[in-house]
């Protein structure tokens, strides 16, 4: 490494607006200005770069900044509330990785009155089916001569509930599997008419 064409040393101090660093003859440049916007994905939106479908909208398709930025985590199409578009993908690993345990908070409404009990099962961790293999990639075996979608079940685990309403809960999870809410809210025997995401750990919507 060199400091203005003569080799550095330990311990020497630069002036990253004056002074010149080179590795193996490639000049090393500044970091570029790293942003993030706290955005309110409404509904009917995928968070993908690129929706992939004709008569669908990516998140990139309804934005517009002066940087080039991608979404951090997903949030499903007809589920609405806070995504996290930035330019710094360190914070994309250190925010969605499972190890990390991060809290995300939702608000979630069903369809009639939830009971107390079905919110205390959920609470405790509840038996879903998930047909992924935790990377979204669907598991498909070959059987009887057709391709069929293997399914596993898989226990949440125990997350906070806190009722708002008779129909209305918020629930606060430190994973994140596919469509997990939804799957939660299935397995005691109600059906999401809406679901937001109004928290990352302190970030808020």
């Amino acid at each position: 490494m060199t400091v203005n064409g003569e080799t550095a040393h330990i311990g020497q101090v630069i002036d990253p607006q004056k002074d010149e660093i080179s590795i193996d003859d490639q000049v090393v440049k500044d970091t570029e200005n790293l942003v993030y916007y706290v955005f309110n994905k409404p509904r009917g939106i995928v968070t993908t770069c690129l929706s992939g479908k004709d008569d669908e909208k990516g998140i990139l398709d309804i934005v517009s900044f002066p940087e080039r930025v991608f979404p951090i985590g997903r949030l499903d199409k007809e589920t609405t509330g806070l995504i996290i578009l930035t330019n710094d993908g360190r914070l994309s690993n250190y925010l969605m990785h499972p190890r990390y345990e991060h809290e995300k908070e939702y608000v979630v409404e069903v369809y009639g009155k939830i009971d107390d009990s079905a919110l205390e099962k959920m609470r405790n961790g509840v038996k879903i089916e998930l047909k992924d293999n935790g990377t979204r990639k669907k598991i498909i075996r070959r059987i009887g001569g057709e391709d069929t979608v293997i399914t596993r079940k898989y226990t949440t685990k125990p997350c906070d509930i806190t009722r708002l309403s008779s129909s209305k809960f918020s629930i606060t999870i430190r994973e994140g599997k596919n469509r997990q809410i939804r799957r939660m809210v299935e397995a005691v025997g109600y059906d999401v008419k809406r679901l937001k995401r109004v928290r990352i750990e302190n970030i808020h919507l």
